[in-house]
């Protein structure tokens, strides 16, 4: 399944806020995975390696995200894209806030199904 599908199939909201500088920030709401970790793309489907993936409280109004939330955990993708952690408490909904110089800002919430596949995510370059 590609991302554009998962997008369409999962994200119930999507939207951009204005953030810091030149760049925005793309919200995803309700994107299913398996667990909470996968792999972080450019448009073309290109690995973006260090990218840093927070681990995040999940805002109260997933349509208003605060700037500065209170981090968790962090990690940074590796050569491949990929990244992996373990939950900070088990819970079946999480928040990320993922990050890389030259790309928009990411927040997504990730709800983690038994039947769902491993997260894809997308970046958007900056405009």
């Amino acid at each position: 399944m590609t991302f554009h599908r998962v997008v369409v199939a999962f994200a119930l909201l999507a939207l951009s806020q204005p953030s810091y500088g030149q760049f925005e920030t793309v919200v995803l709401v309700a994107v299913h995975a398996v667990r909470l970790g996968g792999a972080i793309v450019d448009p073309a489907g290109g690995a973006v390696n260090n990218a840093l993936v927070e681990q995040v409280d999940c805002p109260v109004d997933l349509s208003h995200w605060i700037s500065e939330p209170h981090i968790l955990q962090k990690t940074r993708t590796d050569a491949n894209g990929r990244f992996s952690m373990q939950p900070a408490e088990k819970k079946n909904s999480y928040c990320l806030r993922v990050s890389s110089p030259g790309f928009d800002n990411l927040n997504v919430q990730i709800l983690i199904r038994r039947f769902s596949r491993d997260l894809r995510l997308t970046l958007p370059i900056a405009a």
